[in-house]
């Protein structure tokens, strides 16, 4: 191992990923133009149980990490959405996303890349019928001036950062619309994202770097499985920088199943988050979704090893790496362009805010 050789393991990582996260980037801001919020609101509002079934297929594009999710999801809560179709957009939408689906196919494969935002979609519907049944609403809503956010102050729309994450326009031309939207994916998600995904490129760099070649086989493949669910339930790491995490420890021997548990674990479920949501589902309903995401998790880590298995597929991410030593110049451009926007993002989110307010953010615990 010659640690001369990082920084162009890194480089090859950035290559790798960079021109699908700024397309992923870039689509975000247009779907979040036409899906806002507010009309996610107004759409999860109508007390039917049809809106867990559309809670749960709306968050899969929704680009919003853990964290911003939470205070969007309180609000939806408090303008009349249900207990059970608020459960089903907080799973789904971290563990999906327009960006993370694109980065998943240019670091993994299509298999992967199908079932990620399709195992988010089971487990946040089997969360929110589940709440249906056994986690009954409420008949009474919690007034919005009551709720304190998980920083301890009543107002939502700032529970998180400082970004407009409801200022999008919903009207205006189109074109204003689109560039609305590719401002607020520039200024409030890049920056929501930043810090999680420059650890996670990182991680997947240093892992592919310094662990063993088939470091995972002697784990077994329910070992391994379960070690992936203990690990990504308490932590939190954004959608997209979980993927090159998985990769990584796949081409050291971790099962395509077992990757997939932190894909979807990681991103939809923390220690800090749970705390903050527990006022408004209640234990039962926290217990819930834990469970909901945990067994999809598992189901799908069977089936998608059984997948592999069964079709003799072989997915390496050494493949990936070994197509990208001759690195076109605009693959460069857009490695480039990810460092600038990551270290802006870095900058502004997390070191500025502390050299003039040193305050703990506790949504990223």
């Amino acid at each position: 191992m010659n640690l001369n050789d990082f920084p162009s393991t890194f480089w090859l990582f950035l290559t790798l990923s960079a021109p699908a996260l700024l397309v992923g980037f870039f689509i975000a801001g247009i779907v979040r133009t036409f899906l806002s919020p507010d009309k996610v609101a107004k759409w999860l509002g109508r007390g039917k149980a049809s809106d867990v079934l559309l809670a749960s297929a709306v968050g899969v594009p929704i680009p919003l990490c853990s964290c911003s999710v939470i205070p969007t999801a309180i609000a939806i809560k408090q303008k009349g959405a249900s207990r059970a179709a608020v459960s089903a957009f907080l799973i789904s939408t971290p563990e999906s996303g327009i960006d993370s689906v694109l980065v998943t196919k240019a670091m993994m494969d299509w298999p992967m890349t199908i079932i990620r935002p399709v195992a988010a979609f089971a487990s946040a519907f089997l969360a929110g019928f589940l709440q249906l049944i056994l986690n009954p609403e409420e008949k009474k809503f919690t007034p919005a001036s009551a709720v304190n956010n998980c920083c301890g102050t009543s107002s939502l729309k700032n529970s998180t950062h400082n970004h407009s994450h409801d200022e999008v326009p919903t009207q205006g031309s189109f074109f204003a619309k689109i560039s609305a939207g590719l401002k607020w994916s520039v200024n409030d998600l890049i920056d929501d994202l930043a810090l999680w995904m420059t650890i996670g490129l990182v991680a997947g760099a240093i892992l592919q770097f310094i662990i063993p070649e088939d470091f995972f086989l002697g784990f077994g493949v329910w070992p391994s499985r379960f070690l992936s669910l203990v690990v990504g339930i308490p932590i939190y790491i954004c959608a997209s920088a979980t993927t090159p995490i998985a990769a990584s420890l796949v081409m050291k021997g971790l099962s395509p199943g077992a990757a997939l548990i932190l894909l979807l674990v990681g991103p939809a479920t923390n220690i800090a988050n749970l705390a903050v949501l527990r006022p408004h589902l209640g234990n039962k309903g926290i217990l819930i979704n834990v469970f909901s995401i945990s067994a999809v998790a598992l189901l799908g880590a069977i089936g998608i090893d059984y997948f592999y298995a069964n079709n003799e597929l072989v997915w390496n991410i050494n493949q990936h790496l070994h197509e990208h030593h001759s690195v076109l110049w605009w693959e460069h451009f857009c490695a480039g362009v990810l460092v600038i926007l990551l270290a802006r993002g870095v900058w502004r989110e997390e070191i500025k805010p502390r050299l003039k307010l040193p305050k703990k953010d506790c949504c990223h615990t």
